[in-house]
């Protein structure tokens, strides 16, 4: 029988469903999370069921509902059209109208039959949210902040997750006032990613034993990853360097992405390889095969690749600012990426200093297992499910 809404009920006799619209169409940190939080949760026995907006139907556990693609043929002709008030209406964007139009077969899915509701979604929170207090949803929603939205936006919910503490202190200084705040970062597997050699994924992809790599995964663009200043500070370096300094970079196209290869071959030319949708598979391979991860964004809500390079055993630099800082912990660096330069000096500190570099790797791996491995992360995630049902 459905219980009441005010009703409590145990975790382990709770339905949870997870939700994530680009599942198997988009590759970002919303959809690694979405999979891996799906396996992990049902590796621990709990009554979870994932709904995603594309893939493969039938797999125990994972339902794929119909939606309006943001890589689809229609989205492509609509989202230039779309009214400047579209927003408001849930069709503001490509991504917006994926998820609206994802949300609405959800409501009809989830029924009164579950309990909770957890998503990174953005849109498809906000609209669960309001059939909640409509009385058409029974389950209570958290939306998983990892998006990037205002302060004003997350005091429309009633349960929130941050990623970092500087996040929550940021939300309480923007007086959100949800029912309840939690800080439960991402998490990453330390058993596929774990320091190991090399080599064999360098000679694959043409790197030579004795170069220093740098390594970046991320969407390839310029716009807030900032490749174009990667790029830069790489060359800079490489221009000092006694040792040939190779560029890898790896991640989902975007509208930038042709304008980004063709810097990189024109600044570092034959030392560089930019790898377009990598597969997941190969991934820590990859990270094992760099000498350092960098990522240039001013600002991260908490990427997945800073986690796997930590948990890969390789020291981390990123701009300087609190949520990277307490993510990398004593595992790498943090400068001043808005000053030119600054990441090239690091780079050749890191290059010179291979003892240091070598102790920074073994502190990112300790800061990755202590902080982040799954485990770690699914217990602080499990208790949060607790307090809100």
């Amino acid at each position: 029988m459905p219980r009441s809404p005010g009703q409590s009920v145990q975790l382990e006799r709770a339905r949870i469903a997870l939700t994530c619209s680009g599942l198997a169409h988009v590759r970002r940190g919303v959809e690694t999370w979405s999979a891996e939080a799906f396996r992990a949760l049902q590796a621990r026995g709990l009554d979870v069921t994932l709904f995603q907006g594309s893939g493969p139907n039938g797999l125990t556990g994972i339902h794929v509902l119909p939606c309006l693609r943001r890589d689809g043929a229609m989205s492509r002709v609509l989202a230039p059209r779309l009214p400047s008030w579209g927003w408001r209406v849930g069709f503001g964007s490509a991504y917006q109208m994926e998820q609206t139009t994802f949300a609405l077969p959800l409501l009809a899915a989830l029924g009164r039959r579950y309990d909770l509701v957890h998503t990174k979604d953005p849109q498809v929170a906000l609209l669960l949210q309001a059939a909640r207090r409509a009385g058409v949803l029974r389950a209570k929603v958290i939306l998983n902040h990892g998006t990037e939205e205002p302060v004003e936006f997350l005091s429309r919910f009633e349960y929130v997750q941050h990623l970092a503490p500087a996040h929550l202190e940021e939300a309480r200084r923007g007086d959100v006032r949800a029912h309840r705040q939690f800080v439960v970062p991402n998490f990453v597997d330390t058993e596929a990613f774990a320091p190991a050699g090399g080599t064999a994924e360098r000679a694959r992809l043409g790197i030579p034993a004795d170069a220093f790599v740098v390594l970046c995964v991320a969407a390839l663009k310029r716009q807030h990853k900032r490749l174009d200043y990667l790029i830069r500070e790489t060359a800079a370096a490489a221009a000092r360097s006694p040792r040939p300094v190779w560029l890898v970079l790896a991640g989902a196209p975007t509208s930038e992405t042709d304008a980004v290869t063709q810097q990189v071959r024109e600044e570092l030319p034959a030392r560089s390889v930019v790898l377009v949708n990598h597969p997941r598979e190969a991934m820590p391979d990859l990270y094992r095969s760099a000498d350092v991860f960098a990522l240039c964004a001013l600002r991260e809500m908490l990427a997945n690749a800073c986690l796997e390079a930590l948990a890969s055993g390789i020291p981390v630099v990123m701009h300087r600012e609190p949520v990277a800082e307490w993510a990398i912990g004593h595992g790498g660096l943090t400068v001043d990426m808005t000053q030119p330069g600054a990441l090239a000096e690091a780079l050749g500190r890191l290059q010179a200093d291979e003892a240091g570099r070598r102790a920074l790797g073994v502190a990112a791996r300790a800061q990755a297992m202590r902080q982040f491995a799954t485990g770690v992360v699914l217990e602080q995630q499990v208790r949060m499910y607790r307090e809100v049902l």
